[in-house]
């Protein structure tokens, strides 16, 4: 069998100090100043600093739109970092907190190959993305998707405008990533006679799938313009993904490779973006399952031993602290531990048969 728990881990990033900068007629400017509570995702401080990467920006002066979703790319990747935007607007300095300020990212245009990365926004309400994959793998195009705090109610003077990085007023942006991280390792914990001599058994593994539930029409809704919080919406489709399967059944491979699998956890294959849980979808459930060599101590082999587990299968609303459960939230980072501890053949003795009454009597036999 597989042994599967589930540990969440979470990090913030560094945020940059301001300080003010005298300067006069300027156009405005964007920055992006740090990602909150980053969580090693795609989009981190390193992928905003890469030049040509772009966040999407909606500006507003009282209701009046300037900028509708302006690509604001890095310009310079080495400090003092340094971003740019086709559409130049100037800061009217007779008004008086007057500009409203949102961005998301990565920025996608109407001929932009990013999936599903460009929303609908309201100023009202905020972003919405739609057509979100339940899991997509880090790398696609798009996977990471992340909104910036709201930046309302300045204007030319206000000191949120200047920091280290520029010389003039600046919109700065601080990002939160809206979907979770899941990402896997592998241990063991079969004991080991004596680890350094005469262990019990090596496993090798070497592939790892999942079978995750499917739902390619999920929406995120942000639930106001400067929250930085949403509502996900799964379609009448979804439904966890457990139970006995074929091998055909685990359509999502995690790892297909050689690794060793140790009493310490290993981090190996895919990461993965999810859709956060909501009041209806409280937790994921999958089966994982796990081909793997073993290497016993006398030298005996045995190859393609198959196993299967089930990640997220406690009880959240009775114990949403277990180990075991998989309801991620935005923002938040899982990492399934899958632990391999196949059952060791065992041997007792269960009865005696008495011996069979029925056997019979021989002839007598004269013995002189």
């Amino acid at each position: 069998m597989i042994a599967a728990a589930v540990a969440l881990f979470t990090a913030c990033a560094e945020k940059d100090t301001f300080k003010d900068v005298a300067n006069q007629d300027v156009a405005i400017g964007f920055g992006h100043s740090a990602t909150e509570k980053a969580t090693r995702a795609e989009l981190d401080m390193t992928w905003f600093r890469t030049v040509d990467n772009g966040f999407g920006v909606y500006g507003y002066k009282s209701d009046a739109v300037i900028f509708k979703n302006e690509n604001v790319v890095c310009s310079n990747a080495n400090s003092p970092y340094e971003w740019s935007h086709t559409t130049i607007r100037f800061w009217d300095k007779a008004a008086t907190d007057a500009y409203d300020f949102y961005a998301y990212a990565p920025f996608a245009g109407t001929n932009n190959s990013i999936t599903n990365a460009n929303p609908t926004f309201d100023k009202s309400t905020g972003f919405t993305f739609t057509g979100l994959p339940l899991i997509v793998d880090i790398t696609t195009a798009g996977a990471d998707k992340a909104i910036a705090n709201a930046v309302e109610d300045i204007d030319y003077t206000d000191n949120r405008l200047h920091d280290a990085h520029s010389n003039s007023p600046t919109v700065q942006f601080v990002f939160n990533h809206i979907l979770s991280k899941l990402s896997f390792k592998i241990k063991t914990d079969i004991p080991a006679h004596d680890a350094a001599t005469n262990p019990t058994a090596t496993f090798t593994v070497k592939s790892i799938k999942i079978d995750f539930p499917s739902d390619n029409n999920v929406t995120w809704a942000e639930t106001n313009s400067n929250a930085v919080a949403g509502t996900t919406t799964y379609s009448n489709n979804y439904a966890a993904k457990t139970g006995t399967k074929a091998d055909a059944a685990f359509e999502t491979t995690v790892f297909s490779g050689s690794q060793v699998a140790t009493a310490t956890a290993t981090a190996l294959g895919n990461t993965y973006i999810v859709t956060p849980v909501n009041g209806t979808v409280k937790k994921h459930e999958f089966d994982v399952q796990v081909i793997y060599d073993v290497q016993y101590a006398d030298g005996t082999t045995e190859t393609d031993c198959k196993a299967t587990g089930t990640i997220g299968s406690g009880n959240p609303e009775a114990n949403p602290a277990a180990d075991n459960v998989y309801a991620p939230a935005q923002n938040q980072y899982f990492v399934a531990i899958i632990n391999i501890h196949p059952d060791e053949i065992q041997f007792c003795v269960e009865n005696v048969t008495d011996w069979n009454p029925n056997g019979g009597e021989l002839d007598e036999v004269d013995v002189k």
